[in-house]
């Protein structure tokens, strides 16, 4: 059995013979990435016609080697791999052409918004360029909805070069988004209450809402909420009809739980909720339950029915430090946990 460096070597001499003619003449090479888990090493093959390549990361097929013995077999499937990211990135440029998604008004019907965390997802939002808009410390960028392989749906992701080929301002774009967000919106809740689930999809104009029914519910358990129409489903923060929809059927202001850039957590303010037990909380669900990618924020929101304004809750805590200092001491010394059990209840 080789050791990982003797297999990198094999690799490197072997694997343009298990590739088709288009790769003959390409460099290969090594490069570990930092990730937010640790370093990963993965191979680049890359043709000379093009500036840059994918990287396939070879713990899982060093692994596999060693289980199985099968050296050939590893280098065909890194071969295969290799091979469909290339029909990957070629479909990709088709479909651009095909779809003229660098024609503004051609898919501007197309452009939708979604929420990240600004300083999470910092390298994601510098390396690639995108434009966004900030919304508290959260970022609002924007995607073009596409038809990708097999038809299933596709989001590109605008970027400035992008947007300078669109010859828009970024306040155009986000009007855009907004207006393309509200017409197209699938609202889908779902609360688990007692121990059963009761799921409710809605249209954009809420024209089948049920306050009470939204009310009971809210009265007993968290609700889940995302707008299935968005490229990840929390974007429904940015709908701030959806949110004061919510409020009102509560009664009350919104406690807001960022569950993944999928969804959102909305519950019931009242006094027994402190925003240090809840950021707590997200953090350590965050850090065991939540992809990396996947991490939407790491601390509550509250939502104002009378203001009708969305802020952190420490920020909203603030706010009332400064109103009367001391019944907003009191407050938080009586204040609940709020662990992640609670959000099975």
């Amino acid at each position: 059995m080789q050791e990982y460096e003797e297999y990198k070597k094999q690799l490197q001499e072997h694997i343009l013979e298990y590739l088709p003619r288009e790769f003959q003449g390409a460099a290969v090479s090594f490069q570990t990435v930092t990730k937010e888990w640790g370093e990963e090493e993965g191979i680049i093959i890359q043709t000379p016609w093009h500036n840059s390549a994918p990287i396939i990361y070879l713990q899982d097929w060093y692994q596999r080697y060693r289980e199985t013995g099968d050296l050939e077999e590893t280098i065909q499937g890194i071969a295969d791999m290799r091979v469909f990211l290339f029909e990957r990135e070629n479909g990709l440029q088709r479909i651009i052409e095909e779809q003229k998604l660098t024609d503004y008004e051609q898919i501007k019907d197309q452009i939708f918004p979604m929420v990240i965390h600004s300083e999470i997802q910092k390298e994601y939002l510098e390396n690639n360029h995108l434009v966004y808009r900030d919304l508290m410390d959260l970022a609002v960028i924007y995607k073009v909805k596409v038809a990708e392989f097999g038809g299933d749906r596709g989001w590109m992701p605008v970027t400035e070069r992008l947007l300078e080929t669109y010859q828009v301002t970024e306040e155009e774009l986000y009007a855009q988004s907004m207006e393309n967000m509200h017409r197209e919106s699938k609202i889908h809740t779902m609360v688990i209450a007692n121990g059963n689930e009761k799921e409710m999809f809605f249209d954009p104009m809420f024209a089948d809402v049920q306050p009470e029914e939204w009310k009971d519910y809210l009265d007993k358990s968290l609700m889940m909420v995302r707008d299935m129409s968005l490229p990840g489903g929390a974007g429904v923060l940015c709908n701030q009809e959806v949110l004061q929809k919510l409020a009102e059927a509560a009664g009350e202001d919104l406690i807001i739980i960022p569950s993944s850039v999928e969804e959102i957590l909305v519950l019931r303010a009242d006094d027994g909720f402190s925003s240090l037990s809840l950021d707590t909380m997200i953090q350590s669900v965050n850090s065991t339950d939540v992809l990396p990618g996947q991490v939407l924020s790491d601390h509550a929101y509250y939502y104002s029915r009378q203001e009708q304004e969305l802020m952190t809750f420490s920020e909203y805590e603030e706010r009332r430090m400064e109103q009367n200092p001391l019944q907003e001491y009191l407050r938080r010394s009586s204040a609940r946990r709020f662990s992640p059990l609670d959000l099975e209840r």
